[in-house]
């Protein structure tokens, strides 16, 4: 019975296109409400992607198949979270979602061809580059389980690091908790943090940008 059965079970034969009738449709409305459960479908997914030849189209194959919505918390409201009391004028709102120059160059060569890309940059599947949050955390998938540490590191558009954290050896994904960014433009590095810094070197630094309650962007 399809109501026995576990969401690992469920996500399997959802990605294999088993589910048919109300299991199909009860298990769809249920990725309209459980952020968590979508996650889930879109490292499932990763799988069915392994030939795709570049990160960035593995990246809008799965934004594509899930929406854009993958990233934000169900229960997410469109203000800006966790500083439901803070104002900004027009000219601040256009500050904060400004482009950081070098940090902008060195994502932009994350969406490059596989072969112009260093290991670390093939190694990051999602987040795709101008992801909008306006939920709390940051999703990352990797291409397969980190052989290494590896330290993330969230930089404003002022160059300034506000958030570093340290991923294990060993993981798949992680979610990265953003919830007390003001909203703004924002910029993701990942370096690994293995013992041999000789490795440290060959595997590359990997950047990418996303914003922050992007939807409050004031049109030009």
């Amino acid at each position: 019975m399809e109501s026995q059965k576990t969401d690992q079970d469920l996500v399997a034969s959802y990605i294999a296109q088993e589910l048919t009738g109300d299991a199909l449709t009860n298990f769809e409305n249920r990725l309209e409400t459980e952020p968590e459960l979508k996650q889930q479908v879109a490292v499932a997914i990763l799988v069915r992607l392994a030939f795709t030849p570049n990160p960035i189209a593995k990246a809008r194959k799965i934004v594509d198949t899930l929406g854009d919505d993958l990233f934000a918390d169900s229960e997410a409201a469109p203000t800006v979270t966790g500083t439901s009391s803070a104002t900004y004028t027009l000219n601040e709102l256009r500050a904060f979602f400004l482009p950081e120059p070098n940090l902008e160059t060195a994502a932009v060569n994350r969406g490059s061809e596989q072969e112009a890309q260093n290991p670390m940059e093939q190694l990051v599947i999602l987040p795709e580059n101008e992801v909008n949050i306006i939920g709390s955390s940051l999703l990352f998938v990797f291409e397969h389980i980190l052989p290494h540490p590896v330290l993330l590191e969230i930089l404003n558009n002022r160059e300034d690091v506000i958030v570093d954290a340290g991923i294990a050896a060993g993981a798949s994904s992680y979610n990265c908790e953003v919830e007390h960014l003001t909203p703004g433009r924002y910029y993701w590095r990942l370096r690994l943090q293995a013992t041999d810094r000789k490795l440290n070197r060959e595997f590359g630094t990997a950047t990418g940008s996303f914003l922050k309650n992007g939807q409050l962007l004031p049109p030009v």
